[in-house]
């Protein structure tokens, strides 16, 4: 591919522009309040918040490719000094999310839309760039996890007292939402007896939220956890030899190459999956392994986030996909009824929603819980991703945190939620 030496130009001038921005706009808030000039700096935050809001609106003007990378560069640029204002995160979350699904001109234009988004994925491997999403998650270093998460480490939505919970009130009431969530699943599992003694697969275990809660509160239950990373399998480990657990074994694999080994086939009462298949593609070559883990007539229990209406992949296909390109690269938003095309192997019992608010709230508190061990978090950000990048990666998952909980916070948390399905083997 040939690269115009203009357009490099071009770019490299827009870049030390928008860098001359930033340090102007930076420099005239730091000034006045340093010279006390409207001690609530009203004035100047306001020049500096309808500045940068004019950067996000430039973003959207396609057909001013200029104007708009100009813009785009500005607004990274600033991002990444992590001088991009909260409020302004969260408008363009919104106003990024509204444009990406277009419900009605999509349904309207193409009717076939679903079906042919459903062929599709039959047509795809189990999963695509797992690497990346091991990276861009399951990799990091667990101290951040430690800070950021809950008590229980669980890295998916947790259950409030109720989707109106005071978001100053997310972080504080973390532990009791898991914990809240945790028995939901186990509920729906019909799991309540702690004389049972079920086999059960925590399949894409995360760091052991549910395998650690369930070996603990059911002792005669086996549960074997299934992780893509090493650092998970080491952190679940520990923690049940700390725990003093004897009925928690983890296997480690990537579940879209993964043989499974004899000995595991047929021996499972149970098989669990919290926000694992958000990663997947092929859903029915994915059940069609996984099945035979299964007794006759056992259950799958699956929790997924979902689209009302239509589903979609990620994919990076511009300078605004950032989500994608550093967090959820290769991944799947099914709707809520994409899994029901696929019932070959199992036929669903139940489903439930779950309003997408909680999973804003839980994402607050974890934003929060970060900005409350910030310092904390720079040293381990200094040592993970090196000192010059410490403050990029910082801004990228608080940016992360807030766009997420925007997105699920979307239209009352009735537009993107949580789904759950309780399937019986065919």
């Amino acid at each position: 591919m040939m690269v115009d030496n203009e357009d490099i130009q071009k770019s490299i001038i827009n870049r030390n522009r928008s860098r001359h921005l930033i340090t102007l706009l930076y420099s005239i808030k730091k000034t006045s309040k340093k010279q006390g000039i409207m001690k609530t700096s009203c004035l100047t935050n306001t020049i500096y918040y309808f500045s940068v809001l004019m950067l996000l609106l430039a973003i959207s003007i396609q057909q001013f490719q200029p104007v708009q990378q100009f813009g785009i560069d500005i607004i990274t640029n600033i991002h990444e000094a992590n001088l991009l204002p909260d409020i302004i995160q969260r408008f363009g979350a919104r106003f990024m999310t509204r444009r990406t699904f277009k419900y009605n001109e999509a349904f309207s234009e193409n009717l076939n839309y679903k079906d042919d988004f459903i062929n599709g994925l039959k047509k795809m491997p189990i999963a695509v760039k797992t690497e990346n999403a091991n990276e861009q998650h399951y990799t990091v270093d667990t101290r951040f996890f430690d800070l950021v998460l809950g008590k229980h480490k669980k890295y998916s939505s947790a259950l409030y007292p109720s989707k109106d919970t005071p978001v100053e009130d997310a972080s504080r009431l973390l532990a009791d939402a898991e914990i809240a969530m945790l028995k939901l699943y186990a509920s729906r599992l019909n799991i309540s007896d702690t004389k049972t003694r079920y086999k059960i697969m925590d399949i894409g275990c995360g760091w052991g939220s549910i395998t650690l809660w369930f070996a603990e509160n059911f002792p005669n239950c086996h549960i074997v956890g299934f992780s893509n990373s090493k650092t998970q399998r080491k952190y679940i480990l520990g923690q049940a030899k700390k725990r003093n657990l004897k009925n928690v074994e983890i296997v480690t694999g990537n579940i879209a190459t993964i043989k499974f080994d004899e000995s595991l086939i047929g021996s499972f009462d149970r098989l669990i999956s919290i926000e694992m298949f958000e990663h997947m593609k092929n859903y029915e070559v994915l059940l069609e392994k996984i099945s035979p883990l299964l007794k006759p007539n056992g259950l799958m229990f699956i929790h997924i986030f979902v689209s009302r209406v239509f589903p979609r992949h990620y994919v990076v296909e511009s300078d605004t996909d950032w989500m994608t390109k550093y967090f959820f690269e290769g991944g799947t938003l099914p709707s809520e009824d994409t899994l029901l095309y696929f019932q070959n192997d199992f036929a669903l019992k139940n489903k439930w929603n779950v309003n997408g608010k909680h999973y804003s709230l839980t994402l607050e508190a974890w934003l929060q819980n970060m900005d409350r061990e910030i310092v904390t978090v720079r040293k381990l950000f200094n040592e993970y991703y090196g000192e010059d990048n410490a403050v990029k990666w910082i801004a990228r998952w608080r940016t992360f945190f807030i766009a997420c909980s925007e997105f699920f916070g979307l239209d009352g948390g009735g537009t993107f939620y949580v789904s759950h399905y309780l399937f019986e083997k065919r």
